[in-house]
């Protein structure tokens, strides 16, 4: 399985049209801010009227290139999103491919992702795993306990079958 960063690496490399349009968001950009800038403080700090709209026209050509730039910086974040959602996609595809059937995998109460049993909180929403054993309580699972191989979840001794389904081990 592809981590997160590797998975959006591969999509850019499949996906060149986000490195034009970052080029074009940085031309429009800087070009856009020296026009505004030149012809803002010249207009500031000119007394004659007759280059004054001369002055004023280069401003707003200054804030059209500016406007240009944040569009494409939008199709960057809307490339980036759509990266985002096929990983989202990926997941949900791996994991019931891979683990169909198996307990290598817990499906999410809050969101209804697929996890990989060794996580301990959601990939997605950050929801704890349901029934997770962490650290702190390993140390204090009681001799008349059982923890269910299945989830992980610690029941007491007179539970016979976990929350889960799982039957307790013999």
């Amino acid at each position: 399985m592809k981590s997160k960063k590797e998975f959006l690496s591969e999509y850019r490399s499949k996906h060149p049209e986000i490195w034009v349009y970052l080029v074009l968001e940085l031309i429009f950009d800087i070009v856009g801010a020296i026009i505004i800038i030149i012809n803002a403080k010249e207009l500031i700090g000119y007394h004659s009227r007759y280059d004054e709209p001369k002055l004023v026209f280069f401003v707003f050509l200054g804030l059209f290139f500016w406007i240009l730039g944040l569009i494409f910086l939008c199709l960057i974040k809307r490339l980036e999103s759509n990266g985002n959602q096929e990983y989202e996609h990926y997941l949900i595809t791996y994991s019931t491919n891979q683990h169909s059937g198996t307990n290598n995998t817990w499906i999410c109460s809050k969101c209804g992702n697929y996890n990989e049993n060794i996580r301990l909180i959601c990939s997605r929403c950050s929801e704890p795993k349901p029934y997770a054993v962490s650290q702190q309580n390993i140390g204090t699972t009681i001799a008349n306990n059982w923890t269910c191989p299945n989830c992980g979840k610690v029941n007491q001794n007179y539970v016979g079958t976990c929350g889960c389904g799982e039957v307790k081990p013999r």
